[in-house]
């Protein structure tokens, strides 16, 4: 479960929060949290591509531009972060207005010893150093290297009773198209889990906007003789996630804001000031959450409840819901859900993280329907065909 910052103003438990930590990778976004390049069929919330882990669709949605600054890179707000423009720009600070990619950004990012020179000049100091002294050297080495501060991942995560109300939305709309062929059911849920992200990128943008205006400064000369300049136009690159890394459900925004911001008094690019970011993030993170809380409310009506635990707050009634939905026909569908558990293991040779064991519950209860493959499971074209017809694996 995700705890919730408690809101400044009130001190009322919140459905969120925001997590910050540096980024050193500027292909963090396709190497770790599979964001799609722009053309590739993932889309958000949306086909059988929901209910399959990045590797198996081909990555969560695309990265989006946002905030102040994006405009005067000429970079469209709203529009598709491409992988190119984005590695260049965050990795080297190079000016995207610039054909010729020789204009950067204020200084380049520092570059630092790999871990492989450090170790040489350690070894070298050693040279009788047994196997175990130069395995113990080269974690030595792994310790000291400094990386570069590419930029600052404003992580929104939202509870798990939200992610799960997205979740119970989609399976609904499979429900609806595969087994009553209800299209018209099944696009109106549809459109409720795409409801609820515009509610939770509500709150993100609301959370952004408040960063920007509180926490947008930057260092002129050196402290404690310097002086503090407002910065408030970010470069900000936001992709949505459906998963956790686990495989389950948890609806999230990685918001990688660029190491560096414009000066006002002098148009020039410095870096962010990181611990005026820090100092803002908990009122930054209830403001995402209660945006989010109240955009769910006025939409769909739904009331909360503050957690058991007294960390944050769900939506009532959402664990008994869940429940419900997800225990129909499980008698019949249990055995042989087991039996494409075990054919998944020996193709893919590891057993079916929560994502592709819903998945398989869902082909089990199609399986039980139209009697059941004696053969084993071909994973890959059910995949295929499910996605083809615009239906949801749940």
């Amino acid at each position: 479960m995700i705890m919730g910052d408690s809101d400044p103003g009130g001190g009322r438990p919140v459905a969120g929060i925001i997590t910050i930590s540096k980024g050193h990778d500027a292909s963090y976004p396709w190497r770790q949290i599979g964001a799609a390049q722009p053309g590739t069929a993932a889309r958000s919330g949306t086909g059988v591509g929901y209910y399959l882990s990045p590797a198996e669709k081909g990555g969560e949605p695309p990265g989006t531009w946002t905030g102040k600054g994006v405009a005067e890179l000429g970079l469209r707000p709203g529009g598709i972060v491409k992988r190119e423009v984005f590695e260049r720009l965050y990795g080297h600070h190079l000016d995207p207005r610039d054909p010729s990619g020789q204009t950067r950004l204020g200084r380049a990012p520092g570059k630092y010893r790999p871990a492989e020179g450090i170790y040489a000049a350690m070894l070298a100091a050693e040279p009788e150093a047994t196997a175990e002294r130069r395995a113990q050297l080269m974690i030595e080495a792994k310790a000291q290297v400094r990386m570069p501060d590419l930029y600052w991942d404003a992580t929104f995560s939202v509870s798990k009773s939200i992610s799960l109300f997205h979740a119970s939305a989609m399976a609904n709309a499979a429900a609806a198209a595969a087994q009553h062929g209800d299209l018209d059911s099944a696009q109106d849920w549809q459109d409720v889990a795409d409801g609820i992200w515009d509610a939770v990128m509500e709150g993100n943008a609301a959370a952004l906007d408040y960063l920007q205006r509180e926490a947008g400064q930057t260092r002129a000369g050196y402290h404690p003789g310097g002086r503090w300049e407002d910065a408030r136009e970010w470069v900000i690159a936001s992709f949505r996630q459906h998963t956790s890394r686990d495989g389950d459900p948890q609806l999230h925004v990685h918001n990688l804001i660029l190491h560096k911001v414009l000066r006002e008094t002098d148009g020039q690019w410095r870096a962010l000031d990181s611990m005026s970011l820090y100092r803002h993030r908990p009122a930054a993170s209830a403001i995402a959450a209660l945006a989010t809380e109240n955009a769910l409310t006025r939409r769909y009506g739904v009331a909360w409840v503050p957690r058991i635990d007294g960390h944050g707050r769900e939506i009532a009634g959402a664990g008994q819901a869940l429940m419900d939905m997800f225990s129909s026909r499980r008698r019949s569908i249990g055995p042989v859900t087991a039996r494409l558990a075990r054919e998944y293991e020996a193709q893919f040779g590891r057993a079916p993280d929560a994502r592709a064991l819903a998945s398989l519950r869902q082909w089990a209860n199609h399986a039980t329907r139209r009697g059941k493959d004696t053969g084993p499971l071909d994973l890959d074209r059910k995949s295929t065909r499910l996605n083809s017809s615009h239906l949801v694996i749940s």
